[in-house]
């Protein structure tokens, strides 16, 4: 199983190996617990694995893993008989081409094809109608959104923000690869006993990483960058999903607190922070309370391109507390030189920090 490069795979080629499909329907095999560690270790496949999930479940809702004979080349021929058509659709809209949320749509247009009753209920919904909207920042910059709903998102540099349309009798979702801050306007009631039991078209969902992030109104940030997610929570309520293969796992977070998970420690750990340090690079600057210069760096590999060089691994133990701005990234590198007293080399994108002499 190893000698197989699964990071090259499409949902279709997920849904089609037989170890996805016994990690999918048992949880409790060897081949669950592989695919577990292989997730943990490609995040960035989680939304392809979700929608090869979605996919065969919503085609054996209440089977294991298909058997190698008849239902393995059934499930072939269907996904043939879709991907012919879309062969003659504009290049946007092919298979190779869709996000998760499309796929999950393609999954339903396989259900159309089997169950008819279904396929009609998914069709009068416009399920099958969702194009893709993407925004995306490059290094440096930051993009301010107003989304259908009235909701505002600033996303931060280096970050993508995808969406489908929304529907009227459907939650609202978006997938975050990066960095962003969201206001989601509240589409509940007031009284509306928690997140969970809420309708479906008062919830606003994140999915970022490995984690779902389901609001009804509210402010918080989300980081979802190197295999690591972080969930900070300005005000209102906000719930945290562990999904993709790991171990399900759920946090209702209160103000003041980050909820976090990553490939090292793939459960969710959670610790008060000040909320404010989180969102201040939406306030044209950042601030920083004990966080190590390797943190620091982090941000300016992140958020600007750079390509950094500590020349003393002891430098990247220093911890900074203050503000510094982080529209320009020269006032940025200056100020990191007077707060640490380090000498700082820049040639293009290539940046050198060395204890100052």
């Amino acid at each position: 199983m190893l000698e197989t490069d699964y990071s090259r795979y499409t949902p279709e080629d997920f849904a089609l190996d037989e170890s996805f499909q016994a990690f999918v329907f048992d949880e409790a095999t060897a081949e669950a617990d592989f695919w577990r560690q292989w997730l943990a270790l490609h995040p960035h496949k989680a939304d392809d694995c979700q929608a090869a999930r979605d996919l065969l479940r919503l085609l054996t809702p209440n089977q294991r893993a298909l058997a190698p004979d008849e239902k393995q080349q059934e499930l072939r021929k269907l996904l043939r008989a879709i991907r012919t058509p879309l062969a003659h659709q504009p290049p946007a809209v092919r298979w190779r081409g869709y996000r998760r949320a499309r796929l999950v749509q393609v999954a339903a247009g396989l259900v159309l094809l089997v169950l008819a009753g279904l396929g009609g209920w998914l069709w009068q919904r416009n399920l099958l109608h969702a194009p893709a909207t993407e925004y995306a920042t490059g290094y440096g910059q930051q993009r301010q959104l107003t989304l259908p709903d009235g909701s505002t998102v600033v996303l931060n540099a280096n970050s993508t923000l995808r969406t489908t349309s929304w529907n009227e009798g459907g939650p609202r979702e978006v997938w975050l690869s990066g960095e962003a801050y969201f206001h989601v306007a509240r589409k509940a009631p007031a009284s509306a006993p928690s997140i969970a039991g809420a309708a479906a078209p008062a919830k606003f969902v994140v999915h970022a990483g490995t984690l779902d992030v389901t609001v009804l109104g509210t402010q918080f940030n989300v980081v979802n960058r190197r295999g690591q997610t972080k969930v900070v929570l300005t005000s209102g309520k906000v719930q945290v999903d562990l999904r993709a293969g790991q171990q399900p796992h759920r946090v209702l977070m209160r103000p003041g607190q980050l909820v976090e998970s990553s490939a090292a420690r793939p459960q969710l750990h959670s610790r008060a922070v000040n909320p404010a340090l989180y969102s201040s690079w939406t306030q044209g600057h950042l601030s920083f309370d004990g966080q190590t210069l390797a943190e620091v760096v982090q941000v300016l590999e992140e958020s600007y391109g750079l390509q950094v060089e500590v020349t003393d691994p002891a430098l990247l133990r220093q911890r900074i507390t203050g503000s510094v701005p982080n529209a320009n990234v020269e006032e940025f590198l200056d100020a990191l030189s007077k707060t640490l007293d380090v000498r700082v080399t820049r040639t293009g994108q290539r940046v050198r920090l060395e204890p100052a002499q």
